[in-house]
């Protein structure tokens, strides 16, 4: 995980909605990791 980090130089979080609409993936995400 620390390699692939690493290789990146940017994480962006797009909470709002502004670039795209990432409240469903947002939403699955969340329930998947209750679910655990």
């Amino acid at each position: 995980m620390h390699t692939i980090l690493q290789a990146k130089r940017l994480i962006a979080f797009d909470l709002d909605g502004t670039l795209i609409d990432s409240v469903p993936d947002l939403a699955v995400g969340v329930q998947r990791a209750l679910q655990e």
